[in-house]
């Protein structure tokens, strides 16, 4: 029942409490009391807070102790329900009375409750009180009058009683507020003038309490200040102060004015005091009274001397750190404790291209390289929590315009140093240091894998650097030979026969040669060396480097090549062809006893004097350089076989057929020379031939065409003869036969090779003829051509070109006897699989008869469309279905030779 600091009986007068329970008692008859938390009631001057209880409570329930226990329980329940933060909580009570309680709540804090009860709604039981005063050996009249005692009050009643104590309790509520700040309010006031006069007292500032006669009415140990005692300073007004005139203005300007305007005044001022001279810092604060006048004013002077002392010297220091900072070649950053940038160097504009000020309040990780941003991160931590060893971090960080610099970063946490108040990072551009490392790294991994073998050793012969390429050479791993003494590699100790010897190699700063080695499992190897003098940075000489490689099997291939060279030379001589050899340049440099005799020069003549153009005919030359430049880019480029034009000493040309190759592994082209200047006459005596007979076969087309068409002029001319529709209709289908031969002819004597033409013109220009023949008009009959782009020989043309002209004709005579729609005429020529040819002729017409057999026709026209099929060694399809459709499979005739 108390509150953080307060008891319930220190904010509310419990007595007044009491008096006021007791007037709702006399008005109303309803009992009521003043309980804890728990149900105890509450004392006061007067005794317990509990007015008006029954008889039957009093006397009875709580005398017998189970009656008493039911009492307390019942209680229980009661506060408990209250506890848990019920407005109000009403019970039947186990003695079989009805109670209600409601809590009092000051400041939210549940301190107390308002209780009522001991009445009815409705007449009680009298059978089971009487039982109970029998079970609790109560004496039943006196329990029984008690029990008549009891009032009975209707709900309505109790609700309006039950709203008077709900308010009551609010009421006492927020009395009990009131005196609870009232309380805290003196409480903090107290401790603050505990505090301030401890404060006043201990201060390190002086302070000074000033009436307006500027009288010094109090004053702690500052008074030094003035240069007097606090007990001499008390009671002397600033007018005795041994102050200049110029001082004295000050304070009486300030401190009046503080009190004319109730402003408080800073003025900083110094001045020589028995310590020296004295920086001071002062506040003149206003005091009011309690009608709110100014009368007295407070000083509070800090001495600055120290601070004073110290801004000039850090004014100083700064001056030297900005001109330290603005100069300094490597960027220099302030984290606060969040990782934010909140102090970036100007070099960060000159290194990394950032304007000045863009990179503060920015995360430093964001400009990191991926790849580097958790180390990175990591150590600046480790930093952030004190454990980085100060070791520095190398990563790669972002410039402005996106590229990516190594730099090299040292954390420092000054988080605790007044100024800085975060991490300092200092970073160094290493992007020439990363170059020449990574270059060194190059290097030496050049070195270590190169397949040369490479040594270094000292003046005195010991090792002191060996590859993996003298280890494959040697057989010796490096940890085997670093130290020992190079000799071990010498196979011949005898400096009179071994040529790369100290002495040697420091007198002519290098050696370049061959020698025999020794193997760590004791076979020889023959190596191609180079050494070389090695010069530290002032030049002095330290080592010996030597760059050697291996060349057991070069000397192996000398030696059998040297063997091979006479049996090569032997066939090179003895072939049955002139042959060359010509270098890069084109000079001859081997040649044999056939070009000698080809040529009409003597070996010594022409062997390393005279170049290959030399031999070739102007007309060629060009083609020939040509040749011989690309075919050192790449010999597939060149043609190896090729005719040429020679010239020999006479200057005779002779026509030459060469063969050049390139010899492996070397720029020489070995060039065999074929004399085919006999054949070449042969050639063209031929070629005169062939053209002579292409002059008369085309005559013969040309004259066979000729005479075709004079038959069919003939023809023609023999239709105005006779008389009746059939024998003209005779003649024009015979005449357009013969045309139809003629044409073949005609594209024969047109075509290049005399042997084939083009089908698809042919097809195009035979059935334009037979419209045009027929009187077909344009528009009439749509005809559609599909035809490949085929060249088909004589033996194959004609009798195709007379199947088309018999279909064709077919259709055109009798497919459209009269109007009946749109009239299709379609001819269509395909190339198939296995050089087979599809020609389909059809129309959209009335179609052949059902009954017409086309094998067994009485038509001559259609007669010789089977006839010429057969010929073609073809099939022949007929399909009705739509018109008429004749399909036609075959292979081209294989030409006979007609020459």
């Amino acid at each position: 029942m108390t509150s953080k600091n307060y008891s319930f009986s220190d904010l509310v007068d419990i007595d007044k409490i009491k008096v006021l329970l007791t007037s709702f008692y006399e008005l109303t008859g309803v009992i009521s009391a003043l309980e804890d938390l728990d149900g105890n009631i509450l004392e006061c001057t007067g005794g317990s807070v509990a007015i008006g209880w029954h008889d039957i409570c009093l006397n009875f329930h709580r005398k017998h102790p189970e009656t008493l226990k039911k009492c307390i329980e019942s209680g229980a329940k009661i506060c408990d329900k209250l506890k848990a933060g019920e407005k109000q909580s009403s019970h039947i009570c186990l003695n079989g009375l009805v109670d209600i309680a409601v809590p009092i709540y000051i400041g939210g804090e549940h301190l107390a409750n308002l209780f009522t009860g001991q009445f009815f709604f409705e007449s009680p039981n009298i059978e089971f009180f009487r039982q109970q005063a029998h079970k609790y050996g109560f004496d039943e009249e006196e329990y029984l009058d008690a029990l008549f005692k009891v009032d009975v009050f209707s709900e309505e009643f109790i609700e309006k009683a039950m709203s008077f104590l709900t308010n009551l309790a609010s009421v006492i509520g927020e009395m009990g507020l009131e005196k609870k700040k009232l309380l805290d309010s003196k409480k903090v006031l107290q401790e603050s003038e505990e505090r301030y006069r401890a404060l006043v007292e201990n201060s390190p500032d002086a302070i000074f309490r000033v009436n307006k006669e500027l009288k010094f009415l109090y004053c702690n140990y500052g008074a030094d200040t003035f240069n007097l005692s606090a007990e001499d300073l008390t009671g002397k007004t600033f007018i005795e102060l041994p102050l200049s005139e110029e001082m004295m203005d000050m304070w009486v300007e300030n401190i009046n004015k503080t009190i004319t305007t109730g402003e408080m005044q800073e003025i900083e001022f110094n001045f020589p005091s028995i310590h020296g001279l004295m920086f001071c810092h002062t506040h003149i604060i206003p005091e009011y009274n309690a009608e709110g006048v100014i009368e007295t004013v407070v000083l509070v002077n800090r001495d600055i001397t120290e601070r004073k002392k110290a801004e000039i010297a850090l004014k100083e220091n700064e001056k030297r750190f900005r001109a330290l900072i603005n100069n300094a070649t490597d960027l220099i950053r302030i984290l606060n404790e969040d990782g934010l940038i909140i102090f970036d160097s100007p070099s960060s504009e000159r290194i990394l291209g950032y304007p000045e000020g863009y990179l503060i309040g920015k995360n430093p990780l964001d400009f990191i390289h991926p790849e580097d941003l958790e180390r990175v991160n990591k150590d600046l931590n480790k930093t952030y929590e004190n454990k980085n060893q100060e070791i520095p971090t190398e990563f790669r960080i972002k410039r402005v315009n996106g590229e990516y610099i190594y730099v090299e970063s040292l954390f420092q946490n000054l988080i605790d140093v007044p100024e800085i108040n975060g991490i300092v990072v200092t970073t160094h551009p290493i992007t020439e240091r990363k170059k020449t490392e990574n270059m060194l790294r190059f290097q030496a991994n050049i070195l270590n894998n190169v397949r040369d073998c490479v040594i270094v050793y000292d003046l005195q012969g010991k090792i002191i650097y060996w590859n993996k390429g003298a280890e494959a050479i040697y057989g010796y791993h490096e940890e085997e030979m670093i130290g020992k003494d190079i000799e071990i590699l010498y196979l011949n100790r005898d400096k009179c026969q071994f040529k790369p010897d100290l002495e040697g190699i420091l007198k002519f700063g290098e050696y370049n040669g061959e020698w025999e080695g020794k193997r760590k499992d004791g076979s020889k190897v023959y190596v191609d060396v180079r050494e070389t003098v090695m010069r530290d940075v002032n030049g002095k000489i330290i080592g010996i480097i030597g760059v050697s490689k291996d060349i057991s099997e070069r000397k192996k291939v000398e030696k059998q090549i040297k063997r091979s060279e006479a049996y090569y030379r032997t066939i090179f001589e003895n072939t049955g062809t002139a042959t060359i050899i010509i270098e890069e340049d084109t000079t001859v440099s081997l040649v044999n006893a056939e070009f000698e005799k080809l040529y009409g020069y003597s070996k010594e003549d022409i062997e390393g004097k005279k170049s290959w153009r030399e031999f070739v005919a102007p007309d060629y030359k060009n083609k020939i350089e040509e040749y011989h430049n690309l075919r050192r880019i790449d010999p597939k480029l060149a043609p190896r076989n090729y005719e040429l034009k020679f010239v020999d000493r006479y200057a005779t040309i002779k026509d030459l057929l060469t063969t050049v190759a390139i010899i492996p592994g070397t720029k020489k082209s070995l060039i065999s020379l074929l004399d085919i200047t006999d054949n070449k006459i042969a050639e063209n005596k031929i070629k005169e031939s062939l053209i002579e007979k292409e002059v008369l076969l085309r005559e013969i087309h040309h004259r066979v065409k000729n005479n075709l068409q004079i038959i069919s002029s003939l023809l023609n001319l023999q239709t105005r003869c006779v008389d009746g529709e059939e024998t003209v209709n005779v003649l024009k289908e015979s005449q357009n036969r013969v045309k139809t031969m003629a044409m073949v002819h005609e594209k024969l004597y047109q075509s290049e090779d005399l042997k084939d033409i083009n089908f698809k013109e042919y097809i195009e220009n035979l059935v334009s003829d037979l419209f045009y023949s027929y009187g077909i008009k344009k528009g009439t009959i749509d005809l559609q051509i599909d035809a490949d782009n085929l060249e088909i020989d004589l033996d194959t043309a004609i009798p195709c070109g007379l199947i088309i002209n018999e279909l064709v004709t077919n259709s055109l005579k009798y497919a459209f006897p009269g109007p009946n729609g749109k009239a299709v005429v379609k001819v269509e020529l395909k190339k198939l699989q296995q050089d087979k040819l599809k020609l389909v002729i059809s129309d959209n017409g009335r179609g052949l008869p059902d009954n017409l057999d086309i094998e067994n026709v009485e038509t001559l026209g259609l007669k010789m469309v089977t006839i010429l099929v057969n010929q073609l060694k073809g099939t022949l399809e007929l399909d009705r279905t739509n018109g008429t459709e004749f399909k036609i499979l075959f292979k081209e005739l294989e030409s006979k030779s007609r020459i």
